[in-house]
């Protein structure tokens, strides 16, 4: 989801946004409370106006906009930091990639690591760092990074790597199997 997509999304409903920088527990925390407070203020004007006393209507409302104001200045903040550690994460894996290319697979590893500890959820980091397993000698690693890749995202280019390379890891351990 673009920026600006996430941003019109936090405008219309309070937390929303944030669900797009990855903050999905935060968004649905305050998407709740302000439809809590937007419905109990609804209901003490329109609904049931007798039976929800003025103070806690207009408290409720007051909760809604301080919530609404609060989901603006988060998902602000929150994308800010979010750029600046994908920007960073970039930047490892560039820097991965060059240690690679220079046969220093322990530098490249620990950098990848790194990367991986930034964003743990990021396929192209996950799909690198597995590669680099594998031409280290850690198989077994490298299928746990391989099944993340297929757990988080499904229909990626990076997880249709990840499933063939399971595949013909499988194929190689049934022959190495069968007498």
């Amino acid at each position: 989801m673009s920026r600006s997509a996430g941003l019109l999304l936090n405008l219309l409903i309070p937390g929303a946004g944030l669900v797009s920088i990855r903050r999905e527990w935060l968004g649905l925390a305050l998407a709740l409370l302000f439809a809590v407070g937007v419905n109990i203020w609804i209901a003490g004007q329109w609904i049931a106006p007798l039976a929800v006393p003025r103070w806690l209507s207009f408290l409720a409302l007051g909760m809604g906009i301080a919530d609404w104001l609060a989901a603006q200045t988060l998902f602000v903040h929150l994308a800010r930091r979010h750029d600046a550690i994908q920007t960073e994460v970039d930047s490892l894996l560039s820097q991965a990639k060059r240690d690679a290319s220079e046969n220093d697979l322990d530098t490249a590893l620990a950098v990848l690591e790194a990367a991986t500890a930034l964003d743990g959820e990021r396929p192209d980091v996950l799909a690198a760092e597995a590669d680099l397993l594998d031409a280290c000698g850690k198989p077994a690693e490298a299928r746990r990074l391989r099944r993340r890749i297929l757990s988080i995202a499904p229909s990626s280019e990076w997880a249709a790597a990840a499933e063939k390379s399971l595949a013909t890891e499988r194929s190689q351990a049934s022959d190495f199997i069968e007498p």
